[in-house]
Parts: C-alpha cells; sequence; structure tokens
C-alpha cells in the first residue's frame, strides 16, 4: 500500500479548495435592507427588459439607498443613464462599481464600450484590457474573445 493519497481523494481537495477561495463564496448574510435592494433591482431590470428606462432607474436608485455598497446596481444604473445619454453619469456609475469592486468584470465592458463611444480608445483598451485579465481568472472565454476583438478593431482605427 502506498502512502500518496488516491487520485480521487486528490481532486476532492483541490475542489474543496476552489470553492472555498471563490469570491463570494463564504459571503455573509444579507440584511434585511441589502434583500430589499435585491428585490428593488430585479424590480429595475424588469422595468428595463420593458423599455421603461425612467422606472428601471429609479428601482436602481432605491436599491442603491438602501445598499450603497450594491456594486450590479451601480453597474445596471450606468447601463440605463448611457441609453438616456447622460454619459456622464454613465460613467461615474461604472467607475463606482468599480471602485467598490475592482473585480467585477461587467463594469469594464461597459465603461469600455463608453469610451469607444466618445471616442477615448485609449481607456476602452485598458478596459477591454483588464476585461480579458478578469476573464481568464473565471473562465470566462466569449467575453475574452469579445474584448480581443474589440482591441484589434481599436488597433486597426488606431495603430498608433
Amino acid at each position: 500500500m502506498s502512502n500518496h493519497p488516491s487520485k480521487s481523494l486528490t481532486i476532492y481537495f483541490i475542489l474543496a479548495l476552489v470553492l472555498l477561495i471563490k469570491p463570494g463564496f463564504c459571503a455573509p448574510e444579507l440584511t434585511k435592507l441589502q434583500k430589499q435592494a435585491r428585490i428593488y433591482r430585479t424590480q429595475g431590470y424588469e422595468m428595463q427588459k420593458q423599455g421603461n428606462l425612467d422606472a428601471a432607474l429609479s428601482y436602481y436608485q432605491k436599491a442603491l439607498t438602501l445598499d450603497p455598497g450594491y456594486v450590479a446596481a451601480y453597474n445596471d444604473a450606468g447601463v440605463i443613464f448611457e441609453a438616456k445619454g447622460q454619459l456622464e453619469e454613465a460613467g461615474k456609475m461604472y467607475l463606482k462599481a468599480i471602485e467598490i469592486e475592482p473585480g467585477y468584470p461587467n463594469s469594464y465592458s461597459n465603461l469600455a464600450f463608453l469610451y469607444e463611444q466618445k471616442k477615448d480608445y485609449a481607456n476602452a483598451l485598458l478596459c477591454w484590457m483588464k476585461r480579458i485579465e478578469l476573464s481568464v481568472f473565471l473562465a470566462d472565454n466569449l467575453w475574452a474573445e469579445a474584448a480581443k476583438k474589440h482591441i484589434e478593431d481599436i488597433a486597426l482605427l488606431y495603430p498608433e
């Protein structure tokens, strides 16, 4: 009999370690206000899908009032501001989300799109590169490929 652990035991041990270090795995229980904020965000998303941007933004803002650290609600509010043509407000929301949680990938994509719209290609490239970095960490190949495509497109237009 060998003193080495079996392969299946080693695999289970590695899986357990991955689950334990996964961000949010040991997240604290949400407070009542945080739970209500998530309900508001869901309602906002439903309004957004129906094209009611003002109602969606109202729900996202309610969510942020109850939970000022709710990164997804900042990102979603940014999407609404951008859709309404309020690009400066959109940028503030994306940047606030990144400030709170630098590993939240959606805000980098949305900010990159916003920078492209504003023809600020240097900052768009930085955001796309960060999105690729996070995609590799999250094993998110679709977004990594999309980000690479945007970088290539920008490089073709502006090779400097």
